[in-house]
């Protein structure tokens, strides 16, 4: 008979973490009011637009600002991996062993990659609490996939309600359906991205996993939501295929989307990952902006465009 394991002591018991990339406060971008941001690490898809590249490795990746070196090479002093200079394509770094980030005189590097704690977390989640209330606007999780750490989305979603401020859940939705519909539960208001029709997903972004069904069971949740549509040059601006999403969202009774018009900004993080930016470097003109709203709009009203 083997015998029985021993309590274990609460003091031995690690406290529960999320691993960020980035919390950003005063944001008016990610739901309503004025929110605060938590910026998940990791995610499922590999999307070539990614305005947040940095988030998509679960590990601390750095970000090399090659305008801000001058070559002192304080950085690699002090570095675990001593690092060449300069980086060269996206690294992943000693962050994850509990170094402090680069000592870099000229703000050169940046670590994007850190672990906190749930209390770390709601310290600064809760600095802004009196704005929330006042501008009607809460948490946004985003990332990267919040879904990729879900015991720590749905700790945190509880530590938020305990104090009066909503949760809104940023998502792709392509994950287990069994982990989307337990985190669901805790969430005020859900956010949930179409990028392309989901037969298309895994040519270009990745698998979409149970994406339909976790559709499906937002639409069902009673919860207020919208579904996000990024109009990338090439894929969902094409009127084409703007036709196509928009039967697919129709006939599962989406009520509620947000055309996101495509935005070149995030090019200089790719420049500092040493990736490329496989798109155009202008904006979406106008009146393609307008087609493709009024294709939307014929089938499902309730739809604006997202400066």
């Amino acid at each position: 008979m083997m015998p029985e394991k021993p309590p274990v002591d609460p003091k031995d018991e690690k406290p529960l973490s999320a691993f960020v990339s980035d919390i950003q406060r005063c944001c008016f971008d990610d739901g309503d009011g004025l929110r605060t941001t938590v910026f998940f690490k990791g995610c499922s898809l590999h999307c070539p637009w990614c305005h947040n590249p940095e988030t998509i490795s679960p590990h601390p990746v750095l970000l090399y600002s090659a305008s801000r070196c001058v070559g002192c090479l304080t950085c690699a002093a002090h570095c675990p991996d001593t690092l060449p200079l300069p980086v060269a394509g996206e690294v992943n770094c000693a962050a994850d062993r509990n170094c402090e980030g680069c000592l870099c005189p000229q703000d050169a590097l940046r670590v994007s990659g850190r672990r906190m704690s749930l209390d770390a977390l709601m310290s600064v989640i809760q600095e802004d609490s009196a704005y929330y209330a006042a501008s009607g606007g809460g948490v946004t999780f985003s990332g990267g996939e919040p879904l990729m750490q879900p015991e720590a989305c749905l700790a945190l979603a509880e530590r938020c309600h305990a104090t009066g401020i909503p949760v809104l859940l940023d998502t792709a939705g392509c994950v287990a359906h069994a982990v989307f519909t337990r985190v669901l539960s805790e969430m005020d208001e859900i956010y949930l991205d179409l990028k392309l029709p989901p037969a298309q997903y895994a040519a270009v972004c990745g698998s979409p996993q149970d994406l339909e069904q976790n559709l499906d069971a937002v639409v069902h949740s009673g919860k207020r939501y919208a579904l996000r549509v990024p109009l990338i040059p090439g894929f969902a601006a094409q009127p084409d295929m703007a036709r196509e999403m928009v039967q697919f969202a129709a006939a599962r009774g989406i009520r509620r989307v947000h055309l996101l018009p495509y935005n070149p900004l995030a090019v200089s993080k790719y420049t500092q990952l040493g990736k490329s930016w496989p798109f155009p470097s202008g904006f979406t003109e106008s009146a393609l902006l307008t087609e493709l709203l009024d294709i939307w709009r014929s089938r499902i009203p309730d739809t604006e465009l997202k400066n």
